[in-house]
């Protein structure tokens, strides 16, 4: 359990992070819109493309050096000592510089495969983030571990404010991708060094053998889990941008990032998760009851986004300059409908990271990354639409259904029907309001609001029938074996 929380104040300090978390990401996901929809407007097609595949390999070898540490300051039942935390910093350290080492290496071989020879510096310098994210993790953890979501909001909220004002003044001098390197780097810094400050020991770097095994071992399992789920993301600075060119990169690029802003509801409901089924050690008695209401909660509040944003698609991407975003439009339902299914086993994996079985996490995320390759590369070969991309994490995003069987086995509390049932409602919600495309956008707005509302009473009263027609069940299977 998390140091100085008792069990009475978890549900109190869960609900005030949520209100923190969601109000830091409100204001920084407005910020970062905003920041989004000026370099659309600042910035060729073209060279945004470019910065879409550095900085997309660049994510991705950050993930692959991401061990974990911070995940492990989270979970571990000991108070972390002085000694643990300086060796979880050395080790992000020694990984940070290593991964920057690779990156200069195999800069001029990825800018010679792609044809692109001003890719080489963008990759290179932007990796210098490596190190910073990865020492920026410990105390993130530390913090995340005390449940103490509204001071890291706060200077996480700092920080992007710092990097978008340094972003957008070096585009507008100098009209290139590098305002967005720079601005990244300076935003991971500043909020490196602020959470430091916070929690009081950045100066702190040691040695311990022991530890450092302990931590390698803990962080090769979670990371594992990691290197395979952060593959999805190679699918379009790899397969869109070498099938389709980089201005197709560029589009895919702005339609994933809006919805991973404007739907930050998932990744607020994550971070939680983690926290909280830590500190109720995820064997309690409430397990069934928590997972029920979270995955209600988090479905409605992640498909009530996701209808707004359908609903205001059509006018807001006329916003954007250029006849080539229009390709976009016709993109942003399936992404869409592939993050309200995702909530489906979202909260399952957070249950399971606590609990430290990674390998149900491995296999599942390994079957969507191979599935949502296969089946890009085949349709974005044979359609030569960026539409493709959408389709196959749709399809993909159901792979994770084939593992239920042994998700169930190691959650015994799991209930799959009620989630699913909820989860076809409200991907009907979506599909209406799609077919509405050709309306006013009032009467858009009113139909979407009216279907949330619906939709959360929906919720809420099927919960409970739900949970009576399954235990109903069972008694009856009982019965018969009887």
């Amino acid at each position: 359990m998390p140091d100085n929380v008792g069990p009475g104040s978890i549900r109190g300090r869960l609900i005030s992070g949520f209100v923190a978390l969601s109000a830091r990401q409100v204001v920084t996901n407005a910020i970062a819109l905003t920041k989004l929809a000026l370099i659309v407007t600042m910035l060729p097609v073209a060279e945004y493309g470019v910065y879409v595949i550095a900085n997309g390999l660049v994510n991705y070898l950050i993930a692959l050096s991401g061990l974990g540490f911070g995940a492990y300051l989270i979970r571990t039942r000991e108070t972390p000592s002085r000694e643990l935390v300086g060796t979880a910093r050395a080790l992000a350290l020694i990984v940070g510089c290593g991964g920057l080492l690779v990156a200069f290496l195999v800069a001029p071989v990825l800018a010679a495969w792609y044809d692109q020879p001003g890719l080489t510096a963008l990759f290179v310098v932007q990796a210098f983030a490596l190190p910073i994210f990865l020492l920026r993790s410990i105390p993130a953890g530390l913090l995340d571990r005390k449940l103490r979501y509204s001071r890291s909001a706060s200077i996480e909220l700092v920080a992007e404010l710092a990097g978008f004002v340094a972003t957008i003044a070096i585009i507008w001098v100098t009209r290139s991708p590098w305002g967005l390197v720079w601005g990244n780097l300076l935003q991971f810094t500043l909020s490196l060094v602020l959470l430091s400050r916070t929690t009081g020991d950045w100066h702190v770097i040691s040695w311990n053998g022991a530890i450092a095994r302990r931590l390698l071992r803990f962080g090769v399992g979670v990371g594992a889990a990691g290197w395979v789920s952060q593959l999805r993301r190679l699918v379009n600075p790899v397969l869109v941008a070498k099938i389709l060119g980089v201005e197709a990169t560029a589009v895919v690029a702005v339609a994933v990032r809006s919805l991973e802003l404007v739907g930050f509801i998932q990744g607020v409901c994550w971070r939680l998760a983690v926290g909280g089924f830590a500190a109720l050690n995820t064997s309690d008695k409430p397990l069934g009851r928590a997972l029920a209401r979270g995955q209600a909660a988090q479905m409605l509040a992640v498909g009530g986004v996701m209808a707004v944003l359908i609903a205001v698609a059509p006018e807001a991407v006329a916003l954007l300059p250029g006849a080539h975003w229009q390709a976009m439009l016709p993109l942003l339902p399936l992404l869409c409908a592939s993050a309200v299914s995702g909530t489906l086993f979202n909260l399952y994996f957070a249950v399971l990271q606590v609990r430290a079985d990674i390998r149900p996490m491995i296999l599942a995320n390994g079957v969507f990354v191979l599935a949502f390759f296969s089946v890009a590369a085949l349709l974005l070969m044979t359609w030569s639409d960026i539409r493709a991309y959408g389709v196959a994490e749709v399809i993909a995003t159901f792979s994770f259904a084939a593992f239920w069987p042994m998700i169930h086995r190691r959650i015994p509390e799991a209930r799959l029907l009620p989630a699913l049932m909820n989860l076809i409602m409200m991907i009907s919600v979506l599909v209406t309001l799609h077919m509405l495309w050709e309306q006013s956008l009032s009467l858009r707005i009113v139909v979407a609001l009216v279907l949330i509302a619906a939709t959360s009473v929906a919720l809420r009263e099927n919960r409970d029938v739900w949970r009576a027609m399954l235990e109903a069940a069972g008694r009856d299977r009982a019965t018969r074996r009887t």
